[in-house]
């Protein structure tokens, strides 16, 4: 029998507070199981970066005439696997790899291990586990005709910066390959007595093994050994003719979620246009929300452990987020993946579920000024035609104090969701240009959530609403003010007075920032000058970003391609959901020409200006 081990215990990071009692003890644990198989130390490459509690068990370890290298740096294992592990290897070698530190699952769903030296200033020492899969099954390594990697991590997701990997090599071999990761995505691997949960309980089913593992019979003792274990482990295999076996251990739902993966894998979304799905997807389910924006596949896995037992049906998150998708695109294979994999009376209570999201209202904020200054406002509420519902009353409330406004806006607003809890609502604020620097989608909410967080927020110009609200006055305009609906448009910027304003139709933005500390801001006149022009699509800031202004235009250029201009509103928002710091500080004017105002319920317009204000939009 000729096996080879690479063995890596890291308890001893470049970050203090990462130190980690347990990964040595588990990487000497696993050492000591292969030496009473035969293998010996010129068999093993070991590497433990030791924490000051294994240092005690290290010295027994050398005392046993186990050989290791003190390091979990990056140069000394990476440069050991690519460069020196295949060489001079016998055909038909047994690989061994057992892991054990500090993991996570990153943005791309990828699995990533910490070299001890990782840092802030160095965020290439890390290891991509996926990657190293790939890398194994390359003609380089093909002397490993059977390879077992075997990883006690952590699957937490993660907001840390994390370097990219290469992709691998495409030059795939007949390679099998068996890999155990101690938790699926979004799992935190446990320690228990000093050691990780998962390693012993792997030792347990080791104990009665010899090398070269049997592949099934393996699997077949840890479904077992893992039965009743509340937290699963991870398991990605690879048969001997190249194909992909299971992918998710003892859990039917990963099959489903590789397979829903794979269906959306090719269309052209990214995971910021699923990410809002995944969110009403939660609350439905009263799920917690995830403190990280997730890839595509990790959504899905994640999605694919909430309820649904039946091993030949999807999870019912899963099957939720997939008839979100459907509701969306429209796709074919999606429709097919969900007869197939989840039952008919499932999707009616989801599809009901849905459908009652989808009467959406809109609570309509006009706000009056007395000057320069807040004078008050009138909050009513409308269907998505703009005409009033009947049974909610418009709520009047005056007050000059934007710390009093807000807080009486949040309250009318949190005591509407409260009586109609189960309704989507838009919230759109009309007011004059002298306010628009207020921020009014950071107005917080009763629970203590801003209003742009929590539901889509938009400002529209309040005198020219006035003078063009209303069907019948807008179809007297239709010739002289209505353009054909646009589907994309040139993104703008607008520089501080008194330079020059664009010449061309599209959506502007400031590139300057406007906060409510000086009433005569110059800066503002550009922006009445281009809503004197007629211009229904303006965004601006109201805090600066340490120069990173000019980030704005590219973020609301991605903001257009990814939804367009009809979806843009809903793309600002989920933005700011995923924490973008451009949305979370970006003011929207939407006059876009489907906003038909219930003009008899508003007070009228200001004298000032809607003479000036071009018919031409």
């Amino acid at each position: 029998m000729t096996v080879h081990a690479l063995i890596v215990g890291i308890g001893r990071y470049a970050l203090g507070d990462w130190d980690l009692e347990g990964p040595c003890a588990n990487a000497m644990a696993i050492a000591r199981w292969l030496r009473s198989q035969g293998v010996k130390a010129d068999q093993m490459k070991i590497f433990l970066a030791l924490d000051p509690h294994s240092e005690a068990a290290a010295d027994a370890f050398r005392a046993d005439d186990f050989v290791f290298e003190d390091t979990g740096s990056f140069d000394a294992i990476n440069t050991y696997w690519r460069s020196k592990m295949a060489l001079d290897v016998e055909p038909n070698t047994t690989l061994f790899v057992y892991w054990s530190g500090h993991g996570v699952v990153g943005q791309q769903g990828e699995r990533v291990f910490f070299y001890s030296d990782y840092s802030e200033d160095l965020t290439t020492s890390v290891f991509h586990a996926d990657n190293f899969l790939k890398h194994l099954r390359a003609k380089k390594y093909a002397a490993f005709s059977d390879q077992i990697i075997l990883a006690d991590v952590c699957g937490n997701f993660t907001e840390l910066s994390i370097a990219s990997n290469d992709g691998g090599p495409d030059n795939q071999t007949t390679t099998r390959q068996l890999a155990y990761f101690a938790t699926r995505p979004g799992k935190p691997a446990i320690m228990a007595g000093g050691m990780g949960v998962f390693t012993h309980s792997l030792l347990e089913v080791l104990k009665d093994k010899d090398l070269p593992l049997h592949h099934q019979h393996f699997v077949d003792e840890m479904n077992v050994r893992f039965e009743r274990a509340e937290d699963q482990p991870y398991c990605v295999r690879y048969l001997a003719d190249g194909r992909q076996g299971e992918i998710g251990f003892r859990d039917a739902s990963n099959v489903f979620s590789t397979m829903a993966y794979k269906l959306l894998a090719g269309v052209d979304r990214g995971s910021d246009y699923y990410y809002p799905l995944l969110l009403r997807t939660f609350k439905h389910i009263s799920a917690p929300q995830p403190t990280a924006q997730l890839s595509l596949r990790s959504m899905i896995d994640l999605l694919a452990g909430f309820g649904g037992d039946a091993p030949d049906q999807a999870s019912y998150a899963l099957v939720e987020f997939m008839m979100r998708i459907d509701r969306e695109l429209r796709l074919q294979p999606v429709k097919a993946w969900l007869e197939e994999y989840s039952h008919g009376s499932v999707r009616k209570d989801i599809s009901k579920q849905i459908n009652h999201e989808s009467s959406r209202r809109v609570i309509l904020i006009d706000v009056e000024e007395q000057g320069e200054a807040l004078d008050g406002f009138t909050g009513m509420v409308c269907y998505r035609d703009y005409s009033l519902v009947e049974c909610e009353k418009p709520f009047s409330c005056k007050t000059p104090d934007w710390t009093k406004f807000g807080e009486k806006v949040g309250a009318f607003i949190g005591s509407l969701s409260g009586r109609q809890p189960n309704i989507e609502f838009e919230v759109h604020f009309v007011v004059n240009p002298v306010l628009f620097d207020f921020p009014f989608h950071q107005i917080e909410l009763s629970n203590g959530c801003q209003i742009g967080n929590e539901m889509i927020c938009l400002i529209h110009y309040r005198d020219r609403a006035w003078q063009f609200g209303g069907l019948a006055e807008r179809s007297k305009q239709t010739h002289a003010m209505l353009r054909p609906r646009r589907h994309a448009m040139t993104v703008l910027p607008v520089q501080a007075s008194p330079a020059p304003l664009p010449l061309e139709e599209g959506v502007y933005y400031a590139a300057f920032t406007l906060c409510p500390t000086d009433s005569r801001n110059p800066a503002k006149l550009n922006i009445l000058n281009l809503l004197k022009r007629g211009a229904p699509y303006i965004c601006w800031f109201h805090k600066p970003f340490d120069g990173e202004l000019g980030k704005m235009g590219d973020d609301i250029r991605d903001l257009l391609t990814t939804g367009g201009m009809e979806r843009f509103p809903d793309q600002l928002h989920f933005w700011r959901l995923s924490g973008s710091r451009t949305a979370g500080h970006m003011t929207a004017l939407w006059d876009d020409e489907d906003f038909d105002f219930p003009i008899k319920s508003m007070k009228g317009p200001t004298d000032e200006g809607l003479e000036d204000i071009s018919r031409r939009r």
